[in-house]
């Protein structure tokens, strides 16, 4: 049977992150020829010691690439830098599949579509594309300089800005690879060559959406809902089944609920359920969670 490694990382600022990844993984079945790794970039003993309750495989990360100023750098910025050498501390699996810590798992079955794409000898990541993401409905910026072509320009310079930067962005806060895929070593020097002109918070997806386009390595893009951005675009609630969804009908069930941006993972928002009222509640795991107990007795937000 092929050997899994899921893997994600955390410092003691993800802490609370971290325990709602965990307990949504402890929900699902996992077969056994599959593993959890984790990269501790400075948690304390308690998540260490929570990890290992599940059977995960702690690990310290170096820096895996020289570059300038990297003596300043947090901690937590290993992750960025370490995530091409996944296979260097977590070695001998035929799969890895990476989920950020400020993600979480609400349906098992997405887990699988990754890592079927990636038995295909393709990494498997979701882009940045969605019929509900506001980014979809912005005024263009001039000559196409997004936010985007600006990291490309950062890292790689003018020339490879222009030919990538318009690209729509893949996300590799989840993604899923074989270990003998080419795509390690191409993502690794592309990131190499970018860490010595910048160290945007960026700058390591940015380096695996040029290795995938630049190098034309093999890939499937998927759904959004595999790796929903709530930053980009709230759910809905489908308070029936208690689940989060799409926005837009038919409003398919988040598979991985990523709370990218600070506000989604520190406030209360207001979500609209697909019948159009309205509740309040974190995103976060263990208050989603609390959430969904209490739906029949919710109280409307005015």
């Amino acid at each position: 049977m092929p050997r899994t490694a899921l893997i994600t990382g955390a410092d003691a600022g993800y802490a609370s992150l971290l325990s709602g990844w965990l307990e949504s993984i402890k929900m699902i079945e996992l077969d056994s020829e599959v593993d959890l790794g984790y990269l501790n970039l400075g948690c304390d003993q308690t998540q260490i010691e929570n990890v290992k309750a599940l059977g995960g495989i702690c690990v310290e990360p170096d820096w895996d690439i020289d570059f300038p100023e990297r003596e300043r750098m947090p901690s937590h910025f290993k992750a960025m830098v370490s995530r091409p050498f996944l296979r260097k501390y977590f070695p001998g699996y035929d799969y890895y599949m990476w989920i950020d810590a400020d993600a979480w798992v609400q349906d098992p079955a997405v887990i699988g579509i990754y890592l079927q794409a990636a038995a295909t000898g393709k990494i498997a990541i979701a882009s940045q594309i969605d019929r509900s993401y506001k980014s979809v409905y912005k005024r263009q910026k001039l000559f196409g300089w997004t936010h985007n072509h600006k990291h490309y320009r950062l890292g790689w310079g003018w020339r490879v800005a222009d030919k990538f930067g318009r690209l729509p962005i893949l996300n590799s806060g989840v993604f899923a690879l074989a270990g003998n895929s080419p795509h390690w070593e191409l993502w690794g020097e592309a990131l190499t060559a970018g860490l010595q002109r910048t160290r945007h918070r960026l700058v390591e997806q940015t380096a695996l959406n040029l290795a995938i386009y630049r190098d034309h390595l093999p890939a499937t893009y998927l759904p959004a809902y595999c790796n929903w951005l709530c930053d980009a675009a709230l759910p809905k609630v489908d308070q029936e089944r208690g689940l989060l969804v799409e926005p837009n009908a038919p409003h398919q069930p988040l598979g991985i609920v990523h709370l990218a941006g600070e506000f989604t993972r520190s406030a209360k928002v207001d979500l609209e359920t697909v019948a159009g009222e309205k509740i309040s509640s974190m995103l976060t795991y263990e208050q989603w969670q609390e959430t969904r107990k209490n739906l029949t007795n919710r109280v409307p937000v005015e």
